[in-house]
């Protein structure tokens, strides 16, 4: 595409071509980086593949999407999937709007395919005791203390690749999160890339928090960090508070590809099916209800909004804590 194709009437673009343009020329200045190479990955997988993808946006009918979602199912696409392509395609047409080219919204009351079976998308499968000890034992030692203190703390991984000196506080036992790390590709109009690590604060406000360490994992988190010294110095760079405590042999930032990569093999050493690694931090909240801790103490602790995020997430496991909770009245009736 060449400089001035962004001065063609948009309104005699296919819906494809219109997209690109959309992509590369306003998302991609205005969006954030992980943002912009999520959307870029939908439209490289999904969009530009779509049975109406040559109409023009204002032709694209409900019914049509509908009917594309319920083949995308049927043929093995995730609800989770499907859910990321509407909503791409309903930023995309709502700007369409807004330039005047379409009056309606075609993703507006679509119905997302889902299991009927009661089956929730948050009832993930948390790790056993048994699970657990298998992983630590096949994890890469540069990274197990990655998956300790994720299980020790729930932090998301991103908040675990940002974690600093100045961050751990061992008297307190304490870690503080009030920042975010992320690997993200910075995408070309032509295609090619370059991965940037990007460092931004936590999405919500109660993302910003202090969260308590066990004191049986303190040892354990002190040995890394004097390792973690003992690195910074043999490669002849100060080891300070604003030092990141989880990096690579070469004291660089972590990139996500790379660890997810290091996760998929531990877990096949250990003779776990797949799971990712954001369930370390569901095995942390089902872990911290089945010892009866308060939702609104779990929430804090993982940094959701509101406890309805929390509720939402742990169906699973809060009604069966409620079932636990009557046993206490069976004096009454001995």
């Amino acid at each position: 595409m060449n400089e001035d194709d962004v001065s063609v009437d948009c309104g005699n673009l296919s819906l494809v071509d219109f997209m690109r343009v959309w992509l590369f020329e306003v998302m991609r200045v205005s969006a954030a980086y992980s943002t912009f190479d999520r959307y870029e990955g939908i439209f490289r997988n999904y969009v530009i593949n779509l049975p109406f993808a040559g109409l023009l946006p204002r032709e694209v009918k409900r019914l049509m999407i509908q009917k594309h979602y319920n083949l995308m199912f049927e043929s093995g696409s995730t609800t989770s999937q499907i859910k990321n392509l509407n909503k791409l395609l309903k930023t995309f047409f709502n700007y369409v709007i807004c330039e005047g080219y379409m009056t309606a919204n075609p993703c507006f009351k679509i119905i997302i395919p889902r299991i009927k079976e009661g089956i929730d998308d948050f009832n993930i499968r948390p790790f056993s005791d048994e699970e657990l000890e298998a992983i630590g034992s096949n994890m890469r030692p540069e990274y197990k203390m990655i998956f300790l203190l994720a299980l020790g703390t729930g932090l998301r991984r991103g908040e675990l690749f940002a974690l600093t000196m100045a961050d751990i506080d061992f008297e307190r036992r304490e870690v503080r999160v009030n920042k975010t790390v992320r690997s993200v590709r910075v995408i070309n109009k032509d295609g090619t890339y370059k991965y940037k690590v990007v460092v931004k604060p936590p999405k919500t406000r109660n993302s910003n928090r202090f969260v308590p360490i066990p004191s049986g994992l303190i040892p354990l988190l002190a040995r890394h960090m004097t390792e973690q010294k003992k690195k910074f110095v043999d490669a002849g760079l100060d080891f300070c508070e604003s030092s990141m405590i989880f990096t690579t042999g070469n004291c660089s930032c972590i990139r996500g590809e790379n660890f997810f990569r290091s996760w998929q093999r531990a877990l096949k050493r250990a003779g776990i099916k797949y799971r990712n690694f954001h369930t370390v931090r569901h095995t942390y909240a089902t872990k911290l209800f089945e010892q009866s801790i308060p939702i609104k103490t779990v929430q804090m602790l993982l940094g959701h909004a509101n406890m309805s995020i929390t509720a939402d997430v742990y169906t699973h496991v809060i009604p069966r804590k409620r079932e636990n909770a009557v046993e206490v009245l069976n004096y009454l009736f001995e």
